[in-house]
């Protein structure tokens, strides 16, 4: 087979990978976004704790992997607890621009904690299962791949389900129209915004446990994850759960083509490009806030 077109089909492969993990962070992102109406630009750094806290867990401490997993996403659940106990909470009345420099303060706190940690060497997270190559025409998929994608469906149409048919997922909806009406009908929305900013911080290190095996992590680079996942959340239209997961998968098809088709130094450039023509041309994503709120998610 020609060799332009094996390429083009490792590079898709390796766009829909990274894609579903900006996609999970998105949807953390948009999630937490949605009921507190902040933009939690320290989403990233909970991907980077993420992997980082189940290699010690797992690798350092020796815990069987189960036992590791289960103490990273109780470690991400506390440190988001802690967040808006002490970061959120205390402000009163802040504006849009307070909040977004409260997220980046934290999440430069939570850099530099991993930093005094891990130190600067980068980590090979392990992986849930042995990894195994699978033939696909001719591409070779990663079996880390085939449980990313799952994974991240599974939390997406759980996530959905929920949305619709419970209380807690009504609750939500109520609180993202209008949390001042919500509280009228006895939601507690404080708590609401706590259990949000929890949920979000176990989707970030979740998304970090996947895709530790298959890129090496450090302390630095839970940032530009969050940053391309904030890209993917405005890609598909800011409060859309849907958008995020297209978003993501949009974003990370477009890196991998063209890091394979032009120059993988410019990877992360192309992101930005991305974040440039969408303010421009698509300043409301792909997908529309409104018709996310009258079609109910």
């Amino acid at each position: 087979m020609d060799a332009q077109m094996m390429l083009f089909q490792q590079s898709f492969w390796s766009g829909i990978t990274i894609g579903f993990i900006y996609a999970l962070i998105a949807l953390g992102f948009t999630i937490i976004f949605n009921v507190s109406k902040i933009l939690n630009i320290a989403q990233g750094e909970f991907t980077m704790i993420g992997a980082l806290s189940l290699y010690s867990f797992v690798t350092t401490l020796n815990s069987p992997y189960w036992v590791g997993l289960l103490l990273t996403v109780v470690l991400a659940s506390v440190i988001g607890w802690f967040m808006v106990k002490m970061a959120i909470n205390p402000l009163k009345k802040p504006d849009i621009l307070t909040m977004i420099v409260v997220t980046v303060a934290f999440g430069e706190i939570l850099k530099g904690a991993a930093f005094l940690v891990w130190g600067s060497d980068n980590f090979a997270i392990p992986a849930l299962f042995k990894s195994v190559s699978i033939p696909v025409f001719s591409a070779n998929v990663d079996s880390q791949t085939i449980l990313i994608i799952a994974v991240s469906l599974l939390i997406y149409f759980g996530f959905r389900w929920v949305n619709k048919n419970t209380y807690f997922g009504r609750a939500l909806t109520a609180i993202s129209g209008d949390p001042y009406a919500a509280g009228l009908m006895g939601i507690h929305v404080k708590r609401m915004i706590l259990v949000v900013f929890i949920i979000g911080s176990i989707m970030g290190s979740v998304a970090g446990i996947l895709a530790g095996p298959l890129i090496t992590m450090s302390y630095y680079q839970g940032s530009m994850l969050g940053i391309k996942a904030f890209i993917a959340a405005l890609l598909g239209g800011l409060g859309s759960y849907g958008g995020a997961i297209i978003g993501g998968l949009i974003l990370g098809l477009f890196e991998a083509y063209a890091a394979g088709f032009v120059s993988s130094l410019l990877k992360d450039a192309f992101s930005f490009i991305v974040l440039l023509v969408l303010l421009v041309f698509l300043p409301s994503g792909l997908v529309s806030v409104k018709s996310l709120y009258k079609k109910n998610g």
